[in-house]
């Protein structure tokens, strides 16, 4: 028998939903391009996929890709030949180099379709003869056999999470490839335990779980083997489910400045922080909630996530890391902030390791917030050293309070501008020294004398996590206990 060596003629198209089949071929073929995969493999894989589909491994996946309707109808229990033969025509068809249909496929325009797709053989459609919006009004979406086996092909890289597919486009195909070998990896040791009698694992919290997957790719680990390290690329969650009772999709984007931000904590010179941080914010599901993974304090301990509990778990970091650049804010309020609180006992929501995250902070300033200049940076880095030693050096409890917000009226920028002032002419009467010239402090916190920065809660909740990490490495509290006390959620979640 002749072996077919040419090239399947398997591109990338720029629709998320064949370009992850795209990738799953890639990946099955062991080849790197889409160019690069000929005839045979093409035939091999199609193959292989087909006997999975009829030994009902990927019957799961299949009922929320294709509904339940299209490989797995209940009314073929007695009749499997049926089903059989739906699935056999069906990989026919993708197997098959000869046009049934005078017409173009939609995604590669150059091959001729070989069936009209409705929902049961593509995701998110209208079902068969129904009208969508499709050109000339007909209905069902025209498929080469090249697109038809790379939908076909989206159950051996796409996990399941929440009861919906995770359906993941990218602006580098490379980066979508290092997704997929790291989805298609661990499916595949699922797949065969499965064929041993096992089932699929049940994953929540999509965005975790897309945001886990991303820092294995950029992680030391060995997952980023295709796309390069300085290139940006951002990556969108089509999050869907094409179930006949309830087909929806929920979006989510991670930017390509997030993802270099996530690249960059990865890098040896922060990963400890960054691994600290992230291990810290974990939330284990129980009786339909999530609840803190490593409580402290009067909380019973927590024992550490087991593997299954670990595919549904939440974690605050990743939950909140596809809102930025936007929420960047907040994600300083409710992540940095709320670490420096627990490490130094202010709050007791969880344990965290005894590691400044200073370094992390301003790369993520760097990284994500253009308008935090390096100058900024540092005088705000110069007036948190600078308040810390006040605090430290003259025992000054009262404005380590106010500057805390633990003082009732402190949270207003009034408030928040007297306690400098007063901080600036204590410094002049012991010392005859600035604590903080005119010009930073208009740096910092005004657009002219007396007109905050919209800004300025932000530049207060980062001087804070300054001077906690500082009074922490100085011993300060071990001489103030009752400082030590919780501060009410309202200071750490305000708007």
């Amino acid at each position: 028998m002749a072996h077919e060596t040419t090239s399947v003629g398997l591109r990338w198209t720029g629709h998320a939903l064949i370009d992850m089949g795209v990738a799953a071929v890639v990946l099955a073929t062991g080849n790197d391009r889409p160019e690069e995969v000929t005839q045979d493999q093409w035939v091999q894989w199609m193959d292989e996929l087909e006997r999975d589909y009829l030994d009902k491994l990927l019957q799961k996946p299949c009922s929320i890709l294709f509904t339940l309707n299209a490989f797995d109808n209940p009314s073929w229990s007695k009749k499997p030949e049926e089903r059989a033969q739906k699935i056999r025509n069906t990989f026919d068809s993708a197997r098959k180099a000869d046009p049934l249909l005078p017409e173009p496929c939609t995604f590669f325009p150059e091959r001729p379709a070989v069936v009209r797709a409705a929902r049961d053989l593509f995701p998110m459609l209208m079902g068969q003869q129904q009208l969508n919006f499709y050109p000339n009004g007909r209905s069902e979406l025209p498929l080469s056999a090249l697109a038809l086996g790379c939908v076909l092909s989206l159950p051996r890289v796409a996990p399941i999470v929440s009861g919906r597919a995770m359906i993941v486009g990218a602006d580098d195909p490379e980066l979508l490839l290092d997704l997929c070998e790291y989805w298609k990896e661990t499916l595949d040791r699922e797949l065969a335990l499965l064929r041993a009698g096992g089932a699929w694992k049940d994953r929540k919290a999509p965005r975790t779980r897309l945001l886990e997957a991303l820092e294995e790719v950029f992680g030391p680990a060995g997952a980023h083997r295709f796309a390069a390290t300085d290139r940006l690329s951002g990556v969108t969650l089509y999050h869907l489910s094409n179930s006949g009772n309830g087909p929806s999709v929920d979006i989510y984007t991670v930017r390509p400045l997030v993802n270099r931000f996530l690249a960059r904590a990865e890098a040896a010179a922060h990963r400890p922080r960054w691994k600290a941080l992230v291990q810290a914010f974990w939330r284990r599901p129980r009786d339909g909630a999530y609840e803190q993974a490593i409580p402290q304090g009067r909380k019973k301990q927590g024992a550490p996530l087991s593997d299954d509990e670990r595919l549904q778990a939440r974690n605050d970091v990743y939950e909140l890391l596809p809102a930025l650049p936007d929420e960047a804010a907040g994600f300083i309020r409710r992540i940095f902030l709320r670490f420096a609180l627990n490490r130094t006992g202010q709050r007791q929501d969880f344990r965290t390791e005894d590691t400044d995250i200073w370094p992390l902070v301003e790369l993520f300033l760097t990284e994500l917030m253009p308008a935090m200049t390096p100058e900024r940076i540092e005088t705000i880095r110069r007036l948190a050293d600078e308040l810390a030693h006040e605090i430290q050096a003259n025992n000054d409890r009262r404005l380590y309070r106010q500057l805390m917000g633990l003082v009732s009226g402190t949270d207003a920028y009034g408030a928040f501008r007297a306690l400098l002032i007063r901080a600036i002419r204590e410094r002049l009467r012991r010392t005859n020294q600035l604590l903080l010239t005119f010009d930073d402090y208009l740096l910092l916190f005004e657009e002219g004398e007396g007109f905050p920065r919209t800004d300025w809660r932000l530049v207060r909740d980062l001087v804070r996590i300054r001077v906690l990490e500082q009074l922490h490495q100085a011993g300060f509290f071990a001489g103030a206990p009752e400082l030590l006390e919780e501060i009410p959620d309202e200071e750490t979640e305000e708007a």
